[in-house]
């Protein structure tokens, strides 16, 4: 059910149509995290903007079967509200019912919070793509207001990258096209916008006796390992604050196909409507495309200039490269309760990120670790931990257009060649070695660490295929987002990241396609937002 809000968006998206106008200011490709935030900071500065989600509320565009019992399959008890032993209770009550939900989601059933929210994962059937190859990438696809992020589970943890993250340009990571330094201002207004204090002061975050009791064990350890305290921040209600302003147009069910371009300057996007199967047009100069990395790329890789029938890249042959994806490794450990600490709740502990991994031996630091303790029902420790390596771009890792599949409206599905190198296999195994390490200084002992290498897409942190640079040569978007072959069109989801670091990507995508509106409205001479952003 849509607010009040959005479905005053909804209907004003109706009254234009009716009234044939088919022209805004800008359109926004994908609700999501980056969609949502441009949609934002573009109607807050009086654009009248139209934004497109191919999502429909409670997957009203699926078969019967399928949407009833994926909302049945979302009142299962969720494990994430109880304690720590009370996992395997959770996935025995939830086994039963998932090979049915799987019937029509194999691949989104794999994603660790599929269950909390099915309808807001597409549905395979309809939604089908290709591998490449015998090492399967799982392309997890959520479709709706708030993408991903809307989905409880979901991490929701904004960190930001760091100097080695960035990278200065070497023969495995390319240079982003510019400094680390122009990010800040643009990661503190999405901090602000978040409501949270920079993870990197290391303040503004609470703890208690539980955290602090763990973080000194583990620099007893290794004193010089760099820890900060993180939580799960809620993601803004962006596409609200958008429909507030009176400027928003949301239509939601409309799929892109691709990206109208005339003589290298962006004219509209060619959608379709998923409840009559028509093609759409609409006009515009200014398009933002945030319809997530691998989404927004088979956008581009069915769009051509309608003058010259070049395709969006041509001159650097980057789009469709270098798809990047973490690999994680998750386990839990158990062991007795920290001496000296109150075994009472005193507060939720926050969790602990290593956003660089360095203890004795490491090789490199090329992965992070978050560890998340609590006290389990039995008023034992339990300690979840995750680490996510980066993995390297390579130009063999890559996503096209499959010729002869399609998915129910017609439209090319993508063919995913992606296949871990050695160092990411080498990563894995450190990693291995260091969570098992962590627990031991915690004194825990971890159940069994999941596997690594069958998992790429897993991570939910995937990047590139469409990256930014400093010579059209090099890149398909230019320092600023803005693609080198479609002026006017914007890409500020992670398909633009030259490499992709140990970090969560989210903040980076927001402080990204908040820099990438200045730009924008600058170009427009639009009146900017105020200082609600800076």
């Amino acid at each position: 059910m849509l607010s009040e809000e959005l479905s005053e968006a909804s209907a004003r998206a109706e009254r234009h149509s009716a009234g044939g106008s088919t022209h805004y200011d800008a359109v926004v490709v994908g609700a999501g995290a980056s969609g949502g935030l441009a949609a934002e900071l573009l109607t807050a500065s009086g654009l009248e903007v139209l934004l497109l989600d191919a999502g429909t509320p409670d997957g009203g565009d699926r078969p019967p079967f399928s949407r009833v019992l994926t909302r049945k399959l979302a009142t299962l008890p969720d494990s994430t509200h109880a304690g720590f032993l009370t996992r395997p209770l959770q996935a025995a009550l939830q086994k039963p019912l998932g090979p049915l939900g799987r019937m029509r989601q194999p691949t989104q059933s794999r994603c660790h919070a599929w269950h909390r929210k099915p309808n807001a994962y597409v549905d395979d059937i309809d939604c089908p793509f290709a591998n490449a190859g015998d090492d399967p990438f799982h392309w997890i696809r959520c479709r709706g207001i708030g993408g991903r992020l809307a989905v409880p589970g979901h991490g929701r943890i904004y960190v930001r990258f760091t100097a080695e993250d960035f990278a200065t340009g070497d023969d495995e990571r390319p240079a982003w096209p510019f400094p680390l330094r122009e990010l800040d201002p643009w990661y503190a207004a999405a901090e602000k916008r978040l409501g949270m204090v920079a993870m990197h002061e290391g303040s503004g975050w609470n703890t208690n006796a539980l955290a602090t009791a763990v973080m000194a064990r583990l620099q007893d350890t290794w004193p010089e390992l760099n820890i900060d305290l993180c939580k799960p921040v809620a993601p803004p209600d962006c596409v609200a604050a958008a429909a507030r302003t009176g400027c928003l147009a949301l239509r939601q069910g409309a799929i892109a196909r691709s990206i109208e371009v005339e003589n290298g300057r962006t004219t509209g996007v060619t959608w379709l409507d998923t409840a009559t199967g028509r093609e759409c047009h609409v006009k515009a100069e200014t398009v933002f495309l945030c319809a997530s990395p691998l989404e927004s790329t088979r956008v581009l890789l069915l769009s051509r200039d309608k003058v010259s029938g070049t395709p969006i890249g041509w001159r650097s042959d980057a789009l469709g490269h270098f798809l990047m994806d973490h690999v994680v490794l998750r386990t839990e450990a158990f062991g007795p309760w920290p001496k000296g600490v109150p075994v009472g709740h005193g507060g939720e502990p926050p969790g602990l990120l290593i956003q660089r991994f360095q203890g004795e031996g490491s090789r490199h630091s090329r992965f992070g670790v978050q560890i998340y303790p609590a006290k389990t029902a039995f008023g034992r420790l339990g300690v979840y931990l995750s680490a996510f390596h980066e993995m390297l771009p390579r130009s063999t890792n890559r996503v096209t257009i499959d010729p002869e599949r399609f998915d129910r409206w017609g439209i090319p599905v993508l063919r995913i060649a992606c296949k871990h190198g050695l160092p990411e296999v080498s990563g894995a195994a450190e990693m291995r070695e260091a969570l098992q390490k962590l627990a031991s200084a915690l004194n825990t002992k971890t159940r069994r660490i999941s596997a690594p290498h069958t998992a790429m897409g897993l991570a939910l942190h995937e990047c590139g295929t469409a990256r930014m640079g400093d010579d059209p040569s090099n890149s398909v978007v230019d320092p600023h987002n803005e693609c080198w072959d479609a002026r006017g069109l914007f890409v500020t989801d992670a398909a633009s990241f030259p490499s992709q670091g140990t970090a969560n990507p989210t903040l980076t995508v927001l402080a990204l396609t908040a820099r990438a509106c200045a730009h924008a409205l600058e170009d427009l001479k639009a009146q900017p937002p105020g200082n609600a952003w800076m």
